[in-house]
């Protein structure tokens, strides 16, 4: 509605206002009430209280300054943490004029509203889910810079994330419940993934379709090790993320070691390896439906049926088999993090260094700061991960003194 032409000494009376809210409801009152009503339901669809007066003023030479003035009382609605000032419900919004309306609904209450919507949900965890693809915990979605996503995975016969303490079978496994909720803890801006067998095979035939004959070796095949070599790589195909062994002690968020570019990172066996070039599988980070976890599937399949003969360990081989097949172009931005030994020479100072008689309690995993200098010293290498966590079944578990 235009304002009439006896207003343009920019005097406004009670009388009009009251003449012009009875006979006019605009659109602009329409998106005031729905802002109000919007604003309602965030508080749990209760009714916005003010104890705001209302006062009569002499008519000012501004209609702006008139109707703030006669007005000035707020109402406060709270919800989740902020705070939200909407005008009380006996302010005379019908006899505001309409591009004030507009200014309001645009620029005040809309972006308040969102705000708060913001703000609430945050904090807000969506339900448990552990029979969709493995998927336990929806965590706040927060901005993620990396191109790999923020989905960590967890393969083992027991979630050990659901199964309360006093249920699982012994020590190691408390343990490894132990080190697992604090490798979460670390990338608590994560979607957590703990796939068990039956999850296993879902992924398997969503990564290489539903008749795929690897399900059938999966469930035939004796080592667990051979099955987690292979759900780990159906899971990171399928969704991408990080992968861990449950018995990886990490030392901090990978997420601030690895390169925001990165496709495809994982570490190199250590150089007193029987498999010396083999990729040390225990920690993968990889996009989505990168080429090297497809092959690495496919050629599990090619072992099983007798087209590939190898002597060692599967994943440790087949893994670095299927990168080194892939092009340069097709592996992307690559990342091989290095295998150590830990010495008190090669490491001074270290705090916490691992522990363990046998020789795998004493390797652990360096990566180099990202620096643009060619010159690297002691100070640029990190410590992202121990190759085996303390109470593991090899750093005092029940294969601690065994020789190797």
């Amino acid at each position: 509605m235009s304002l009439p032409t006896n207003l343009e000494d920019g005097v406004s009376t009670q009388n009009n206002n009251s003449r012009r809210r009875r006979q006019h409801a605009s659109s602009s009152d329409d998106a005031i009430a729905a802002a109000e009503a919007a604003a309602n339901s965030i508080n749990g669809g209760g009714d916005v209280m003010g104890n705001g007066k209302h006062h009569n003023r002499t008519p000012s030479k501004s209609i702006f300054s008139s109707w703030r003035k006669r007005s000035h009382a707020a109402t406060t609605l709270r919800s989740g943490g902020g705070t939200l000032l909407l005008m009380h419900k006996h302010f005379p919004l019908r006899s505001m004029p309409k591009t004030y309306k507009i200014f309001l609904v645009l620029v005040v209450l809309l972006p308040l509203s969102i705000l708060l919507i913001t703000i609430a949900s945050s904090h807000k965890t969506e339900p448990s889910n552990i029979h969709d693809g493995g998927i336990i915990y929806y965590p706040p979605k927060h901005t993620h810079p990396h191109v790999i996503p923020p989905t960590v995975i967890f393969t083992y016969h027991t979630n050990l994330l659901t199964t309360p303490s006093e249920q699982l079978p012994d020590e190691e496994d408390r343990a490894l419940s132990l080190n697992v909720q604090h490798i979460v803890s670390l990338h608590y801006e994560s979607t957590v993934r703990f796939l068990n067998d039956h999850d296993c095979k879902n992924s398997i035939r969503a990564t290489l379709g539903p008749d795929t004959k690897l399900v059938e070796y999966f469930d035939s095949e004796t080592h667990g090790m051979y099955k987690a070599d292979i759900c780990r790589g159906a899971a990171l195909y399928e969704t991408g993320g990080l992968y861990f062994d449950i018995d990886i002690e990490a030392r901090m968020s990978l997420w601030d070691v690895i390169d925001k570019k990165t496709e495809f990172v994982t570490t190199l066996v250590h150089k007193d390896s029987n498999h010396l070039g083999g990729f040390f599988q225990a920690f993968i980070g990889v996009i989505p439906r990168h080429g090297v976890m497809k092959r690495y599937l496919e050629l599990f399949v090619d072992y099983y049926e007798g087209r590939v003969k190898v002597n060692g360990p599967l994943g440790v081989l087949f893994l670095r088999m299927a990168y080194d097949e892939l092009s340069e172009v097709n592996k992307g931005k690559t990342e091989l993090w290095q295998e150590v030994r830990y010495s008190e020479k090669l490491f001074p100072g270290l705090k916490d260094p691992p522990v363990g008689k046998r020789r795998a309690c004493q390797m652990l995993v360096v990566a180099l700061k990202k620096k643009k200098e060619k010159k690297i010293g002691k100070k640029d290498i990190m410590i992202p991960f121990y190759s085996h966590a303390r109470g593991s079944r090899m750093c005092g578990g029940k294969d601690t003194h065994k020789k190797g």
